[in-house]
């Protein structure tokens, strides 16, 4: 057979997180809910306290953000918005799109 495809079973992976004395594992608090791979990055980063990654395109997996260091989440947010608007304007530039005011 081949490998990969687009079928249910070759394209959802579960993503399991867990923190001591969190009640986000408890067994009626499960998720069922579709996340994109470009999120992980962005929302691992805030679950560790480190800045999100230059390069990263996702957001944050909002139901997981109680697991991050809540003095430190302002700073996420803001850095992922930063990282954002980054993104927008190096894909409004190949574009040859204008944007945002000069700067």
């Amino acid at each position: 057979g081949s490998a990969g495809g687009s079928e249910r079973d070759a394209v959802r992976v579960p993503l399991i997180a867990y923190r001591p004395g969190s009640n986000l594992g408890a067994v009626r608090n499960a998720m069922q809910q579709t996340l994109h791979a470009v999120d992980v990055p962005p929302t691992v980063s805030a679950l560790l306290g480190l800045p999100v990654p230059r390069a990263s395109e996702g957001t944050f997996i909002e139901p997981l953000l109680p697991l991050a260091n809540q003095a430190l989440l302002t700073l996420h947010y803001r850095d992922l918005y930063i990282q954002q608007q980054r993104l927008t304007k190096a894909v409004a530039a190949a574009l040859g799109l204008k944007l945002f005011p000069a700067e």
